[in-house]
């Protein structure tokens, strides 16, 4: 497998990692005995959901924008440099709303807005980067497939 392609699930996967471990942090601030007291943050019930319906309408509308243009790029290295950067936009708007959750609840201590991180979490997923789709999406040739992946 190419290295630039490795890089960019190695960048995905340090976004996932993030979040599951500030996930887990949070969770055990909030249920622990003696945690600080949560306050009463009424405008988080709106802006939580709202935050994450919001990143990811706009992950997914610039991610469909850049793969729109994914098959005039000329050339495995730029094709690879713009499926990086749809990767890495695509899931940092999506990391975002999420941590915003992740911090609401800790603020808060409300375990109900760790839903809502779940459900993130799972867009989150949905936008893992593929071989299959950065092949098909920037129309690949044999012998740019035989680079990224020798076994082809």
């Amino acid at each position: 497998m190419n290295s630039e392609f490795r890089q960019i699930w190695i960048i995905y996967g340090a976004l996932a990692m993030g979040q599951i471990v500030l996930a887990l942090v949070v969770v055990y601030w909030v249920t622990s005995e003696g945690a600080a007291e949560a306050s009463e943050i009424p405008s988080l019930d709106y802006i939580v959901p709202l935050s994450l319906i919001g990143a990811v309408f706009t992950a997914y509308t610039i991610n469909k924008m850049l793969a729109e243009k994914a098959s005039q790029r000329k050339g495995l290295s730029a094709k690879l440099a713009h499926y990086k950067n749809r990767v890495i936009i695509r899931s940092a708007l999506i990391e975002g709303a999420n941590l915003l959750i992740l911090i609401s609840a800790m603020l808060t201590g409300k375990m109900n807005f760790l839903l809502f991180f779940l459900l993130g979490f799972g867009m989150f997923i949905l936008f893992y980067p593929r071989m299959s789709v950065f092949s098909q999406e920037y129309a690949l040739t044999p012998d740019e497939l035989k680079s990224l992946d020798p076994k082809i």
